[in-house]
């Protein structure tokens, strides 16, 4: 893998699968895709929640994720910034390339990737929390832990002056 900043197999066939399942929604040439991981559990409300959310134009939604803030959204959604958890999301066909352009490196797992590269230059929003992912039965072994760590050492923010 080279210059390679993925910690583990895991987040390495985590990656593939992504890149796959982007590549298939590109070759079908669909509208839109939902990635969906095996580990997610679905809010009881999903449904009536999703269809009664009304986004701002949009790129990629996340339908949940780990954030350093308390989440608060009085409008059931926030603009993504610094999102961990790409467990579940929506993405519009212009994503497609240049999220494949991005993975395709195989340099950062598919969170930092997108953290790096698309949540800033995108309109990318999440909603409050509709999936969730299992982290007891995540593949990814302690995926939480390591994650956040990773996004500690590598994304400090800097100080302001």
């Amino acid at each position: 893998l080279g210059e390679t900043k993925i910690v583990n197999s895991g987040h390495y066939g985590c990656l593939l699968s992504h890149i796959k399942a982007i590549e298939l929604a590109q070759e079908k040439n669909l509208k839109s895709v939902l990635i969906l991981e095996d580990d997610v559990e679905f809010d009881e409300n999903f449904y009536s929640i999703l269809n009664s959310t009304i986004l701002p134009k949009y790129d990629m939604v996340y339908l949940g994720g780990i954030i350093s803030e308390i989440k608060l959204f009085p409008l059931g959604w926030g603009k993504a910034n610094e999102i961990m958890g790409a467990y579940a999301y929506l993405i519009k066909s212009s994503m497609y390339r240049p999220i494949l352009e991005k993975l395709y490196n195989k340099i950062y797992c598919v969170d930092i990737a997108y953290i790096e590269y698309i949540q800033p230059k995108f309109n990318v929003y999440i909603l409050d929390d509709l999936v969730k992912t299992n982290l007891d039965s995540s593949d990814t072994s302690n995926k939480n832990k390591m994650l956040i760590k990773l996004l500690a050492r590598t994304y400090k923010k800097p100080e302001k002056i």
